[in-house]
């Protein structure tokens, strides 16, 4: 799958960066590759309960489906006693399908918070090149500050064109999960207004699709002040696709913003300074080999040893590079 394309940073003329050999187009930081581990993890669990929850209907079919699902309880390696209140199990299902259904939703929107805390911190940490302060964007979303993704892609100069593509989409899969969390699944009147909007509908009629027979799930059935009706599995992962896709957008331009310098910044801290897999840094044999391994594995190309020291030398981060690989292997052994 691929990550999105990020021009050269000698394309944007970064004064820190210089003449690179380091080529850092398709490059993904670390925020989104979280994200994106996220996504392809979440999709697999979401269609593995699901299909588990269906098979489960299918066994209790019948008038003994509340012993078979008894059974089924008492089987598990919980400390759950049995019972035979289970008077309606096909009922109970697919209540736990709702249930997994909204928790996901919950859970998609939390990656993404995490994403965004992520982006900050790559922004505050690792942007050498310039001003940080926030520049004017042909993106309709800024309008709407209660939109974090919107609030984050202004302040730090980081929109993209799928931020505006999928901002509808978003906005109503953040409406619906707001319902979920914190109304009991009721339905506001702000989704129900934004359900109906010609934003949305123009959104879905963008939609990109890999087949013509693929279509978009039909949305659930909105009144304002009454449960969510039809909220089904394929929507969890819906919300979590269109997550994925603004953040792949904003991946993009957060390399853009870094550089080369940037990037190489990130690496030293990821693998090094607060390594994020403190196994695989202790055993590079040298600094040097510990960065250039986190930047090809986040998909950096052209990485050469003597560029890379040459840069951590002029962002004056090569002292502390050797200082921290040192203290890595002293405590991996």
């Amino acid at each position: 799958m691929s990550f999105g394309t990020v021009r050269g940073a000698g394309e944007y003329g970064h004064e820190n960066d210089g003449v690179t050999v380091m080529d850092i187009a398709g490059a993904t930081s670390v925020p989104f590759m979280v994200l994106h581990r996220f996504h392809e993890a979440f999709n697999r669990h979401i269609k593995v309960t699901t299909a588990s929850l269906m098979a489960c209907k299918r066994l209790m079919a019948g008038t003994h489906g509340p012993d078979v699902l008894d059974a089924f309880i008492r089987q598990t390696e919980e400390p759950w006693k049995a019972s035979n209140h289970f008077k309606n199990p096909d009922d109970l299902i697919d209540q736990s399908v709702r249930l997994l259904t909204e928790a996901g939703m919950a859970q998609v929107f939390s990656s993404l918070d995490v994403f965004l805390d992520g982006v900050e911190a790559e922004m505050n940490r690792c942007f050498v090149g310039g001003d940080l302060a926030s520049s004017d964007s042909p993106c309709a979303a800024v309008e709407d500050q209660d939109d974090r993704v919107a609030r984050v892609a202004h302040r730090h100069d980081l929109y993209h064109e799928a931020i505006q593509k999928f901002y509808p989409l978003l906005k109503y899969f953040r409406l619906l999960r707001h319902c979920v969390v914190h109304r009991s699944g009721r339905v506001s009147a702000s989704l129900s207004d934004w359900s109906r909007s010609g934003e949305l509908a123009e959104c879905l009629r963008g939609w990109p699709r890999r087949s013509t027979r693929v279509t978009l799930p039909t949305f659930p059935a909105l009144i304002v002040g009454q449960p969510v009706v039809g909220l089904l599995p394929r929507h969890a992962i819906l919300a979590s696709d269109v997550c994925h896709r603004v953040g792949q957008g904003m991946n993009q331009r957060l390399c853009e913003k870094l550089g080369v310098s940037g990037i190489v910044r990130s690496a030293v801290h990821h693998a090094l300074v607060d390594p994020i897999d403190s196994a695989m840094s202790a055993k590079a044999r040298t600094p040097c080999a510990a960065v250039n391994d986190f930047l090809t594995r986040h998909r950096v190309r052209e990485v050469n040893g003597p560029e890379t020291i040459a840069i951590l030398r002029r962002l004056g981060l090569w002292n502390r590079c050797k200082e921290s690989h040192s203290q890595v292997r002293a405590r991996a052994t």
